[in-house]
C-alpha cells in the first residue's frame, strides 16, 4: 500500500515504542494505533508488531511535545512507563542508509536511540571498562593457574610464608618440597594443587577447568586487534573509513555465533559524526549503529550494559526494520 500524502505543514515522525510485545508486556497493535490516531495526529500506521508507529503531526509542534503527549497516552492506556523515540522519517532513512557494515544474514545491524542525551556514550564507554576489567581478571585467574601447574605453592627453605603479594619460591631440583603452610590472616588462600582438586563433574571442578582454558590479557589484547584490523579493512572496501569502537569477547557471551577461525566473538558500534549528531539533538535524541552475530541481541556485552535500569531511556531497531519504515 503507498504511503498517504503528506500535508505541506505536517512533518512524518517514526514513533518508536521500547519494550513493546516482549518480556511480557503484550499491546495489541489495532490498539495502539487507534490510541495514537485520538491525538493531533493523522495519517497513524503500524509496522510490525514491535511497536512502530508512523505518524504525521504539525511541523510547528515540536517534536519533543508530540513525543510526551503519546508516551503519557500510552503510559496511561496499557499501564506501564512509556518509552518513545520519535524519529523524523529523513532521519530514519538517514540512519538506515547509513549503516557502516553491508547486509550479512550470520550478523544483524541495529541502530539504538537515545531519548538522553550522551547516554549512549556513556553505555559503550562502560562496555569496554567492563572488557578491560574482566579481561584483567582472566589474566589474572590464568596466571594462578599457570603457577599451580608448575607447583609453585611455598618456601623450601623453611624461612616464614612470603608477605601476601609475593610470588613464593618453587622447590630446588632434589629437594622435597615444604608443607604448604596456613595464608597469613587476610592473604588468599594458595590456589589448589592436582592433588586437592575439586572431584570431576562439581561445580568448583568446572570453575578451575573454565579459568584453565580462558585467555591471558596480551591473547586478548591480540584478539581484539586482529577484530580491528578485519573491520577496518571492511570499512576502507565499502568507503566508509570512520573509527569503530571493536571487542572480542569470546569468554563473556556463551551461545551467539563465533567467529569460525579464531572461536571469538566480534561486536562493534559507532556513532554518529558530528553533523547528524546535531541533527538528532535537535529532536533531543542520540544514536548509535551496532553490529552483533545473529541471535546474540541479548547477550552480547553491550546488550548487557543497555539492558541495566540506568540506560532504560534507550531502544533499538534492527536496519531492515527501519527501512521498512523509510
Amino acid at each position: 500500500m503507498p504511503a498517504p500524502e503528506l500535508a505541506a505543514d505536517d512533518v512524518r515522525l517514526a514513533a518508536l515504542l521500547r519494550g513493546v510485545n516482549v518480556g511480557g508486556r503484550n499491546i495489541p497493535m489495532y490498539e495502539l494505533r487507534d490510541l495514537v490516531g485520538t491525538l493531533d495526529v493523522r495519517n497513524v500506521r503500524t509496522v510490525l508488531a514491535s511497536g512502530n508507529v508512523l505518524l504525521d503531526a504539525p511541523a510547528a509542534t515540536p517534536v519533543g511535545t508530540t513525543r510526551a503527549r503519546l508516551e503519557q497516552a500510552i503510559g496511561e492506556r496499557f499501564g506501564y512507563e512509556a518509552l518513545v523515540a520519535l524519529v523524523p522519517l529523513t532521519l530514519v532513512g538517514e540512519l538506515a542508509a547509513g549503516a557502516p557494515w553491508p547486509d550479512d544474514d550470520l550478523w544483524h545491524t541495529y541502530v539504538a536511540f537515545s531519548t538522553t542525551p550522551g547516554l549512549l556514550r556513556e553505555a559503550t564507554t562502560a562496555t569496554e571498562e567492563n572488557l578491560t576489567a574482566d579481561a584483567a581478571a582472566a589474566d589474572a585467574g590464568a596466571t594462578a593457574t599457570q603457577m599451580t601447574a608448575a607447583g609453585v605453592s611455598g618456601r623450601d627453605d623453611g624461612a616464614d610464608d612470603p608477605a601476601p603479594g609475593r610470588v613464593p619460591r618453587a622447590a630446588s631440583p632434589g629437594t622435597e618440597p615444604a608443607e604448604p603452610s596456613a595464608p597469613l590472616p587476610g592473604s588468599p588462600h594458595p590456589a589448589p594443587t592436582e592433588a586437592d582438586d575439586a572431584p570431576a563433574g562439581t561445580r568448583l571442578a568446572e570453575v578451575r577447568a573454565r579459568a584453565a582454558t580462558r585467555r591471558t590479557l596480551s591473547e586478548q589484547l591480540a584478539a581484539n586487534e586482529e577484530a580491528a584490523a578485519r573491520v577496518t579493512e571492511l570499512r576502507e572496501r565499502t568507503g566508509r573509513t570512520e573509527v569503530c569502537s571493536v571487542v572480542a569477547a569470546s569468554f563473556l557471551v556463551g551461545g551467539a555465533e563465533r567467529d569460525a577461525e579464531r572461536g571469538d566473538l566480534v561486536e562493534s558500534w559507532q556513532h554518529p559524526d558530528a553533523a547528524l549528531a546535531a541533527r538528532l539533538a535537535e529532536v533531543g535524541l542520540d544514536a548509535l549503529w551496532w553490529r552483533c552475530p545473529r541471535g546474540s541481541s541479548l547477550t552480547t556485552p553491550l546488550a548487557r550494559t543497555l539492558a541495566r535500569a540506568h540506560f532504560s531511556a534507550t531502544t533499538t531497531r534492527n536496519v531492515r526494520t527501519l527501512r521498512r519504515l523509510s
